[in-house]
């Protein structure tokens, strides 16, 4: 169920899917270690807090709200491709009204199983956030489809996988609000994104199975500014390298290195 502050507009025309169904399938083998520390997201619960720390301040700015513990109070908030939800319960804990939407089903039942798990743990000493949380299998054409608009929508670390990266970066900016904000974030296509993600990552580490990234899919931050900017339909207003550093195991905004991973915000036109 889209989340409580989600609005509806008029039902869009249907639409080719952009889902992989490979991709699907390569993630829902892997759900089980969504929520292990030391498997194969460790690297993304690594990451996490910086594109937290990213989106946080700039809803905050755009919000135009005081500095809070829940900057995302009143906000919907969209998390495509959520996985098992590490992105969408942090957006909750801000006090956000989220919406973490998978074509997995395997990545959405752990998504809610840790969700149930989390709840249950700290529902006798802990206030509940401001926020809400709900989980949907289905993908973003579906809720473009029924006419859902949200204040935020994310895609992190998604259109590499996708079919079609400019179909599907034209849907995500469909699904905000005119005047609203877009996140997303990606791998530039460079040799050193192709050493530290594919042949570091993938065969040296063996953080996640070879081919789980593809090459070729990847987009140098300027293409996807472009695919953003397509049609005036919104327009790019932060892009941040994201850096890791290994020995210490921790990530860091970089705006002069967007040469590996990087974050975008965008904000929709109001026309």
């Amino acid at each position: 169920m889209p989340s409580a502050n989600a609005h509806k507009r008029d039902k869009a025309a249907a639409t080719t899917s952009t889902v992989d169904d490979e991709e699907i399938a390569k993630f829902s083998r892997m759900a089980d270690q969504w929520w292990d520390l030391k498997g194969k997201f460790a690297p993304l619960h690594a990451l996490n807090p910086v594109r937290v720390q990213f989106i946080a301040k700039h809803l905050q700015t755009w919000s135009n709200r005081p500095s809070s513990a829940t900057p995302l109070q009143g906000l919907s908030v969209l998390d495509i491709g959520c996985g098992g939800g590490i992105l969408s319960e942090s957006l909750y804990k801000l006090g956000g009204d989220v919406l973490g939407v998978d074509a997995s089903a395997v990545n959405i039942a752990v998504a809610n199983a840790h969700l149930e798990g989390q709840v249950q743990a700290t529902q006798v000493d802990t206030p509940s956030p401001a926020g809400s949380l709900a989980y949907k299998h289905g993908t973003a054409e579906s809720l473009a489809a029924d006419g859902y608009v949200f204040d935020c929508v994310c895609a992190l670390e998604v259109v590499e996988h996708v079919k079609d990266p400019a179909a599907f970066v034209q849907l995500v900016v469909s699904l905000v609000k005119p005047g609203g904000c877009v996140f997303l974030s990606t791998m530039s296509r460079s040799a050193q994104a192709l050493l530290q993600t594919i042949v570091v990552a993938e065969y040296l580490l063996g953080w996640v199975p070879p081919g789980t990234h593809d090459f070729n899919k990847y987009l140098h931050p300027e293409e996807l500014r472009d695919l953003v900017q397509h049609g005036n339909s919104a327009r790019v207003v932060d892009v941040q390298g994201l850096t890791y550093h290994p020995l210490a195991n921790f990530w860091t905004l970089d705006p002069a290195d967007t040469n590996c991973n990087y974050i975008m915000v965008a904000r929709r036109n109001l026309n």
